[in-house]
């Protein structure tokens, strides 16, 4: 017996080894997509990503546990910014927390995610809770609005660095500011670069910059681009380039945390600078 159970020990640890080498190399192969796929192509794999995070048996499983509700550091961002009034745009809505959550705090809310059962769930808890917020179904990066629509944006959980190309991100940004209100504010996260990066997260962004010189890659890979839990990021390098992306793109930067990768963006209209000293 001592026997077999030193044998079902060892199988299970070469397994395990095996298992994290396995891992290891599927991190570094999953590494190159953001230097061989063009920004589309990129953007695509993503909202593929966030439709396969709901299934449809598990409605019903998540309803009973779910509750709107705020973190204590997006209480204090939106006392910051006065958010207890007026539409605000929530983008990746998910299963509506954040949004009804706001709706609690005199806030109409239209949240929208890619992801059908997300917004089923999300609509249904509205109508239980008796909340002001509304759900489409859509790609965050298009913004089917009506201009100086909404007094605030909010996108959560590094969303902005979920985008793929400096130029798409400014594109996007430009539209962000067109559907917002003059003085309307843009609350987003971000992913900054870690401190430290791990030995095999260097490997693979010398391989990268390697694979970037050989023709027909991705033209718009830059260092900071990303393959991490099924889905592309961008990490930004350092806030010189995050502010030259956000001016650039005609934001004007009201908050940058850099260690809690939030930045916070209005969008003057020329008429408003005209007026301001």
């Amino acid at each position: 017996m001592g026997l077999l159970v030193s044998l079902i020990r060892w199988v299970a640890r070469t397994f395990n080894f095996l298992g994290s080498r396995f891992l290891q190399v599927s991190s570094v192969l999953n590494g190159f997509l953001p230097v061989l796929l063009s920004p589309e192509e990129l953007s695509a794999l993503v909202r593929t990503h966030y439709r396969s995070i709901y299934q449809e048996d598990s409605v019903e499983e998540r309803l009973p546990y779910w509750a709107p509700d705020l973190t204590p550091g997006e209480v204090q961002l939106f006392d910051r910014y006065h958010v207890r009034s007026g539409l605000m745009l929530v983008l990746g809505s998910g299963s509506g927390r954040e949004a009804i959550a706001l709706t609690h705090r005199g806030v109409t809310v239209i949240g929208v995610d890619a992801n059908p059962v997300a917004v089923r769930i999300a609509c249904h808890l509205a109508r239980l809770e008796k909340a002001t917020a509304y759900f489409h179904l859509g790609n965050f990066l298009d913004l089917p609005y009506a201009p100086a629509r909404f007094d605030f944006a909010y996108q959560s959980s590094s969303m902005f660095s979920s985008i793929a190309g400096s130029a798409e991100r400014r594109a996007w940004l430009r539209a962000l500011g067109r559907v917002l209100r003059p003085r309307g504010v843009a609350l987003l996260d971000f992913y900054p670069e870690p401190p430290t990066l791990s030995r095999l997260a260097r490997l693979s962004r010398r391989l990268n910059r390697w694979l970037a010189r050989l023709p027909g890659t991705n033209p718009a890979y830059q260092p900071g681009d990303q393959w991490p839990a099924g889905h592309f990021l961008h990490a930004f390098q350092n806030e010189d380039e995050l502010r030259r992306e956000l001016t650039e793109a005609g934001a004007r930067i009201r908050e940058l945390n850099w260690v809690r990768g939030l930045v916070v963006v209005d969008f003057p209209s020329p008429a408003l600078e005209e007026t301001v000293p």
